[in-house]
């Protein structure tokens, strides 16, 4: 197929139309649901890439699961946007045991410069629970380093993922969202720090091993707690404790560990519980004093590591995701007005390269219809068609 216009001079120039291709976003966020669905829809993204781009409605897919938030990018051709978006809904309804229906509803969608514009948000931090944290954008690389491994993702995502990370590198440097510091995790540490000993004097016990424990470590070590064991859901403590210099908690020690600890920071987030109300009443009942100790409790994992039914213990202090949100504090308008400045900048940008990239398949095609009409003309033929039969 071709299209035909008048150039300047009155000849006719002919434009061979190339596929045009386009990103669409699903979204589910702690802004629009409630915690609890997204936990469902947590535990249904395993794998909802692969089963996407295996229908073949889509042609790449990016999935960004957080404590807060699903994500689904799509490549998609215009023809088959509703085909793609359709798939992502019936792998999270059959998956997450959810009604189809009410996936649908719960579902944001957003298509070309609206999709983009929203991922550059995410990767900045201004859709996050705690506006300006700085963790997403690592969680939005590894969704990208995921879909590679899973080689679900495509040209056009790959390019709109990378420049989401260099925008939210420009509004960490050009605005003063960065400066704060905060994150989820940093609020539930600040709650918890008005029911705590001077941290240097507290004893942590660390739920997870992965890269938010990494993290926890970290943002502990800054507030002067240097005393911090680590258990591992996945048996992964020895390997997480070592480089760090932590002491590791086997299975068997857990009770006796969650006894001496002062506070508790669990961020494992593999689906089960790790700490239920049996373990934690044996923990407080053991000992040699009479009276246990405060335990203060931050569950930062969406698919909760500690059963809630814990915080209603005597001498428990329990903060999970619901409680950090309501803490969650104002940074301002302006600091958010000028990071949505060098956003919108970042998504002409893209759009710019979006259509350079467009010119240049135009043009290619052209010369390779060109060439074809030659091949044809070659062999004595009247159609390129008949020239390559």
């Amino acid at each position: 197929m071709s299209a035909r216009r008048t150039g300047l001079f009155g000849h006719r120039i002919v434009w061979f139309n190339v596929p045009v291709v386009k990103v669409v976003s699903l979204s589910a966020s702690h802004r629009d649901l409630d915690l609890d669905l997204l936990v469902q829809f947590a535990r249904a993204a395993g794998g909802l890439d692969q089963a996407v781009v295996a229908g073949r409605a889509a042609r790449a897919a990016v999935v960004l699961a957080t404590c807060n938030r699903l994500e689904v990018y799509l490549e998609v051709m215009p023809n088959l946007a509703a085909q793609a978006v359709e798939s992502v809904i019936s792998v999270l309804a059959r998956e997450g045991d959810i009604n189809a229906a009410a996936v649908r509803a719960a579902l944001v969608r957003r298509d070309g410069p609206q999709a983009v514009e929203h991922l550059f948000a995410v990767a900045s931090g201004l859709e996050s629970m705690v506006v300006g944290e700085r963790e997403i954008v690592g969680q939005v690389s590894r969704a990208l380093d995921a879909a590679r491994e899973a080689k679900t993702t495509g040209p056009l995502l790959e390019r709109v993922f990378q420049d989401a990370i260099r925008v939210s590198r420009e509004v960490e440097r050009h605005t003063s969202l960065g400066s704060h510091g905060q994150s989820v995790l940093s609020v539930g540490l600040d709650l918890a720090a008005a029911h705590v000993e001077p941290w240097d004097q507290v004893s942590a016990l660390l739920v997870g091993s992965g890269k938010y424990a990494g993290a926890a470590v970290a943002a502990l070590r800054r507030r002067g707690c240097t005393n911090v064991k680590v258990y591992s859901p996945s048996g992964r403590a020895e390997k997480f404790a070592a480089p760090r210099g932590l002491d590791a908690v086997a299975p068997g020690d857990l009770v006796k560990q969650l006894r001496d600890a002062d506070i508790v920071v669990a961020c494992s987030g593999r689906g089960d519980v790790v700490l239920d109300l049996e373990m934690a009443s044996m923990a407080r009942k053991g000992g040699d004093t009479s009276a246990p100790r405060p335990l203060v409790i931050v569950d930062v994992a969406l698919t909760r590591d500690i059963d809630r039914a814990v915080g209603d213990l005597a001498g428990v202090t329990f903060f999970d995701l619901a409680k950090i949100k309501a803490h969650a504090p104002d940074i301002g308008i302006e600091p958010i007005r000028r990071a949505r400045q060098v956003i919108s900048a970042g998504v002409e940008r893209w759009f710019e390269w979006r259509e350079r990239r467009a010119a240049h398949h135009r043009v290619a095609s052209r010369v390779q219809a060109g060439d074809t009409r030659l091949t044809g003309v070659s062999n004595g033929t009247r159609d390129p068609r008949e020239a390559a039969a």
